[in-house]
Order: C-alpha cells, then sequence, then structure tokens
C-alpha cells in the first residue's frame, strides 16, 4: 500500500529586487489538535499541500482542526490535503465521510452555502481504499460521502488509506463570519461508518428464511422416476 508522503514544512521565499519592497509571505496551514483522533509521523504544509497522517481508535467523529493564516485580509485561499488514515478501531470501515465546519462552545457547526469555506472542485478527489459515491453540492461542497472500494478497510492498525482533495477557505471567523484578520480556523470532521445492525440482522433473516424455504421445497418435492 503506497504511504502518504508528510510534506516538509514550508520556508517562504522573499523575492528582493532593488529599490523594491519584499514580496508577501504565502499564507501558511497547519493543524491546530484533534479530538476523537490522534496525529502520528507528523505533518507539514508545502507548496499549496497540507498532509498529516492520523489515526482513529473508534468510527468517530474525528474533527482536525486546521489553522489557515497569513490570508490577505478579506481575500480567500486554496490549497491542497492529503491526509492518510489508520483504522486503529474495533470494526472494518464501509463506509466514510467528511465534512467541514466550526467549533462552537465545544459543538461542531456544520459549515454554511455563504461562508466561502468547502471542498474544491480541483484537484479530483480521490481516496485509495474509497470510492467518492456523493457530495452535497459538486461545486461547492460541505461535505464529501466514500464507500470501500473492494473489501471494507481493515482495522489492522497497520495499512493507511491516503484521501486526496481541494479546500477553498474564505477570512472567516470561527463562527463562519466574515472578518478581515487574514486568519481562518475551521474543523474538518470525519466519520466511518459499518452496516447498520438493523440492516445486517434483517439482512440475515431474509437470506436465512430463503434458505430454509428452500431447503423445504426440496425435501417436499414430489419424486420423479424415470418411464
Amino acid at each position: 500500500m503506497r504511504e502518504l508522503k508528510i510534506l516538509a514544512s514550508a520556508i517562504a521565499a522573499l523575492a528582493m529586487s532593488s529599490g523594491a519592497a519584499p514580496a508577501a509571505a504565502a499564507p501558511q496551514v497547519e493543524v491546530d489538535f484533534t479530538t476523537g483522533c490522534s496525529l502520528f509521523g507528523g505533518q507539514g504544509f508545502s507548496s499549496g499541500r497540507l498532509g498529516f497522517f492520523k489515526a482513529m481508535d473508534t468510527l468517530g467523529p474525528c474533527d482536525v482542526t486546521i489553522t489557515v493564516s497569513g490570508m490577505v485580509k478579506g481575500g480567500s485561499f486554496n490549497f491542497e490535503i492529503s491526509e492518510g488514515v489508520r483504522n486503529n478501531s474495533a470494526f472494518n470501515w464501509h463506509d466514510f465521510h467528511h465534512s467541514l465546519g466550526y467549533r462552537m462552545n465545544g459543538v461542531f457547526k456544520r459549515s454554511g452555502t455563504t461562508d466561502g469555506v468547502y471542498f474544491s472542485v480541483d484537484p479530483p478527489k480521490t481516496g485509495e481504499n474509497f470510492t467518492l459515491t456523493g457530495q452535497d453540492d459538486p461545486s461547492q461542497a460541505n461535505s464529501l460521502d466514500w464507500v470501500a472500494s473492494g473489501p471494507d478497510f481493515a482495522n489492522d492498525g497497520i495499512g493507511v488509506n491516503d484521501f486526496h482533495f481541494g479546500l477553498h477557505i474564505s477570512d472567516v471567523d470561527e463562527s463562519g463570519n466574515a472578518d478581515n484578520d487574514g486568519v481562518t480556523t475551521f474543523v474538518l470532521r470525519q466519520q466511518a461508518t459499518i452496516p447498520e445492525p438493523g440492516a445486517l440482522s434483517l439482512w440475515l433473516l431474509v437470506s436465512g428464511a430463503g434458505l430454509l424455504a428452500s431447503r423445504r421445497r426440496r425435501q417436499t418435492a414430489a419424486p420423479t422416476f424415470a418411464h
């Protein structure tokens, strides 16, 4: 399995010329902290891409708090995320979900349609072991839904799934309201799911009843004889 490449920390280059003012430093992006999961292997932001690994000991939610600083005040910034996800839970994962929002008084609030924080169209959204099956808005999505491409993603504590997608971030406060400080802090929430126990039990019940009925039909069928 291809491991996610951890990106080195960016070094902002200041272009200097005789009599010219230095160029403005590029915005910086970093993972501030996480809840419901843990980082391992480091993190880095370089050439417009934030890379990090995280491990999930439960199905979630796992909230990754990300801060973008140094934006043009009142402006916006586009960058990419490459994240490695390790399944340390007690279950194999069938689905996976990403959503954007903010943490207000300890409570997650989903991003809205007017705050300018969303999953961008480019680059294409990819998952190494998952296929994108849904998003709430193809052009300015606030949520992404994935389904395992093959067998459910195993809880072996070894394999790492690589998700890759782009984000568009506007200069807003932690409530999603526009401000002009050039800093935006938001939450990338992630949740894994398994087949619902009720649906799984119903499937087993229906399958079992079908097999039993088939057996009874075979047992009670009238014998036939060759003439």
